[in-house]
């Protein structure tokens, strides 16, 4: 068994904590609502990460002092991810140190490539970027707004050992033309989400994050990758540390791993800061408060973002004997239901599931309309946001995972 460092006892005590202290729903319909499962657990063992952390310091600071405060519009620029899955003849870059390279395809089926597309795209929804498979969309997006990830086989050939995946630090922000991509390697993968998580890793890489890593009280490493904290459906991971286990994924405030020494531990880094400095937020979706909430169609349903983990959406329902459905895939949320004068009759907090299944507490007439106000739940604070829905109807309220 791992050593369990003294920080990840504590961020386990807190999970049980709040787990055990949050209150059971009486109304709750199916309270084991079954969520969709996309994870795998065939890479396990911390040695088998091979993620060298690449860094060009001259490009970085030449980048960043042009793209400081790019993103301070209010409207920013909708950025682009282009994930190259049919083989790619690579010139004039970092990496072409011995001339240029074809490098192959990497054997997917459109299907399976559409699956890995869905699966990014839902890791990165709350920041202001699209992810595609498109050349075109590409080649006429802007050099300084745009990424590509070359995915193909293996690392073996070209790099002589065999990486999960590769990136320079803060290339997002290189002003090199072509622009530099990155790498996975898709020979190491069973499952296609844990190849789609090796690509919010190695993209974190690209936006400026180190490795999140565990240290000791005496500041001497324990873990280069931050490991899954918690259990079951509400397990999480962080994208820059273990991003192969737990069901939720998400940025994280930390110690980084910085090769050459500790520095580190001392040193925290703010991922979703940086996620932030690089492609901005999606504007909100939906009203924040009651005043303003739209009212769902009958049987129709809503996909929104939580685009920040203080985002809070409203909508609204009507209807004889109304039904809440609602299940999540990379939030731990909670719903409050408010009458139609805006007083609370209801809190649905799950506290071991992203899904849930319940009736309204009715107040007064059948007839009257309910507001349905989605927020992070206040479970351990280290989950942050993505896509859910909501639908509502006279009989059921509906929903289903968001695209």
């Amino acid at each position: 068994m791992k050593k369990i460092t003294k920080l990840s006892a504590m961020m386990i005590i807190a999970i049980l904590f709040f787990a055990t202290g949050c209150k059971k729903e009486v109304d709750l319909i199916q309270p084991k609502v079954e969520v969709k499962k996309e994870t795998s657990t065939t890479i396990e063992n911390q040695k088998e990460f091979k993620c060298p952390v690449l860094e060009n310091p001259k490009l970085t600071n030449e980048g960043m002092a042009v793209n400081k405060g790019n993103n301070s519009s209010a409207t920013p620029v909708e950025k682009y991810l282009y994930l190259d899955f049919d083989g790619e003849f690579l010139s004039a870059t970092v990496w072409n140190t011995n001339g240029p390279y074809t490098f192959p395809a990497a054997g997917y089926t459109n299907q399976q490539k559409d699956s890995i597309v869905l699966y990014v795209q839902r890791l990165l929804k709350p920041w202001n970027i699209k992810v595609g498979r498109n050349r075109i969309v590409y080649n006429n997006t802007p050099v300084n707004e745009k990424m590509m990830c070359i995915i193909t086989p293996s690392s073996v050939h070209y790099f002589g050992i065999n990486w999960t995946g590769v990136a320079y630090i803060s290339s997002w922000y290189w002003l090199t033309n072509p622009a530099t991509p990155f790498f996975v390697f898709n020979g190491n993968f069973n499952s296609l989400y844990q190849l789609a998580r090796c690509i919010y890793h190695e993209f974190g890489h690209t936006l400026g994050c180190y490795h999140q890593a565990i240290y000791d009280n005496g500041c001497n490493l324990v873990f280069e990758y931050h490991p899954m904290e918690g259990f079951g459906d509400l397990s999480w991971c962080t994208p820059m540390g273990n991003p192969y286990q737990g069901n939720i994924c998400t940025p994280m405030t930390g110690t980084p791993y910085i090769s050459g020494g500790n520095s580190g531990c001392t040193q925290p880094q703010n991922d979703p800061e940086k996620f932030d400095d690089a492609l901005g937020r999606r504007m909100d979706d939906f009203a924040n408060q009651i005043s303003g909430t739209i009212a769902l169609s009958r049987n129709v349903s809503k996909d929104f973002t939580t685009e920040t983990d203080v985002d809070v959406d409203f909508f609204k329902t009507t209807g004889a004997n109304p039904w809440v459905k609602v299940s999540s895939y990379n939030l731990d949320y909670m719903i409050r239901v408010y009458d139609k004068n805006g007083v609370l009759i209801q809190t649905v907090d799950p506290e071991d599931i992203r899904g849930a299944n319940f009736k309204i507490n009715i107040s007064g007439s059948n007839s009257n309309a309910y507001y349905i106000e989605i927020v992070v739940s206040p479970n351990p604070p280290f989950m942050l946001s993505s896509s859910i829905k909501v639908g509502t109807g006279s009989i059921k309220v509906t929903a289903q995972q968001a695209p």
